[in-house]
């Protein structure tokens, strides 16, 4: 008690643009602090989360979310249509047509439809759909998913990757994940233990190298 405790260290990690990075480890590894300090939501004691040069935790929040497009695990909604949901006051050069259509949400949601506090009344998939949908809405170079695929149907996801391949070649994606299927279809897997960088590399080469590596998808 009283101690500051280091949750990640000697972090070094470059994204270049188009590229999709899993970041893949036990719970409590580290990597959704990695993702809010790289997002700005959280201030490192050392080092910088650096874009094109700027530091992100120097940036107003306007900037910054002109830059970055997050989606928590912890996904808020609000009161309001699923399309106030998704727009969120913003105008941007995305139409709401393009963003509903790459989060795969189609015509099984109508944009009318009300929402209350949490979105109570859809489910965890559709959540996760809408929180998509915002963030492609915003159209950034950047975009950080912390662990939000878990909550779809491989069939789903496996259009949503499609998607986003087609529609976001030149975005850099940065993705948590504890599943298999996500692991799979990104560019490089980042493994993160106790707070390090322990070992990268494409997810089929990590599963071939290492029983460890392994044993996080095990209980999938």
């Amino acid at each position: 008690p009283g101690e500051d405790t280091m949750v990640i260290s000697g972090i070094n990690l470059t994204a270049s643009p188009g590229e999709k990075i899993g970041i893949v480890g036990e719970v409590g590894s580290g990597k959704t602090v990695l993702l809010k300090l790289i997002s700005g939501w959280f201030v490192p004691t050392s080092g910088s989360a650096n874009f094109n040069s700027l530091n992100l935790a120097d940036l107003s929040d306007t900037s910054r979310a002109a830059s970055i497009g997050y989606v928590p695990q912890d996904i808020e909604l609000f009161n309001g249509t699923v399309a106030d949901n998704i727009r969120m006051g913003r105008q941007t050069s995305r139409s709401l047509e393009e963003v509903i259509n790459t989060s795969v949400i189609d015509a099984e949601l109508d944009m009318e439809k009300m929402l209350e506090q949490g979105g109570v009344g859809l489910s965890g998939g559709q959540r996760a759909r809408v929180a998509l949908a915002r963030a492609f809405y915003g159209n950034t170079p950047i975009y950080i998913l912390d662990d939000v695929t878990s909550a779809l149907d491989l069939k789903t996801e496996t259009i949503l990757w499609r998607n986003i391949n087609s529609e976001y070649s030149e975005s850099i994606f940065l993705v948590a994940t504890h599943r298999e299927a996500t692991a799979a279809v990104m560019d490089r897997v980042v493994w993160i233990k106790e707070g390090k960088i322990f070992c990268e590399g494409k997810h089929a080469d990590l599963l071939r190298e290492h029983d460890d590596y392994r044993s996080l998808f095990a209980h999938e």
